[in-house]
């Protein structure tokens, strides 16, 4: 397992949440998304996982600082399922896995099965191709054409 020093973590961590907030618009209020689910914050979903109690105080609307807590909570566990899961990732793949797994989750986004294996291969124009093709793409256009970008990046620059 790839293990970042903690300057290195709290970097990817700040460039994650910045890419989630940049595709994810902040609502203090519970919402319907295009997929008729309860969201709240920075598109956190108000799924079936929490409990009865979390989610009648949520909807009682969602603060600035409590959603970035959310966020940042949310972006650490991320990371840690990514580090043991997908271990030696470079920088942007690290990164776009971030924001992949946010909007996706990750029973989904596992099910992204050829992508995967090309990341794992090492080819990521493969990769970037495969993903173009699904209809994660053609829902989240901008932000897949963002993310494809970051993926073939080979500095550490990251589309924002």
């Amino acid at each position: 397992m790839k293990v970042f020093a903690l300057s290195e973590s709290v970097s990817l961590a700040i460039i994650g949440i910045t890419l989630i907030k940049n595709a994810e618009n902040y609502r203090e209020f519970e919402y319907k998304d295009e997929f008729g689910n309860s969201t709240i914050g920075w598109g956190f979903l108000m799924d079936s996982f929490l409990p009865a109690k979390v989610k009648e105080y949520l909807k009682k609307g969602i603060s600035i600082d409590e959603a970035n807590s959310l966020l940042s909570m949310r972006v650490v566990h991320i990371m840690h399922t990514i580090d043991i899961a997908f271990p030696n990732l470079n920088r942007n793949v690290y990164l776009v896995f971030i924001d992949m797994i946010y909007n996706l989750g990750i029973t989904q986004f596992m099910e992204f099965t050829t992508f995967l294996a090309f990341v794992k291969l090492d080819e990521i124009n493969f990769a970037v191709k495969d993903l173009t093709n699904t209809l994660w793409y053609k829902q989240v256009e901008n932000r897949a054409v963002r993310d494809c970008f970051n993926l073939l990046s080979t500095k550490n620059y990251y589309l924002i």
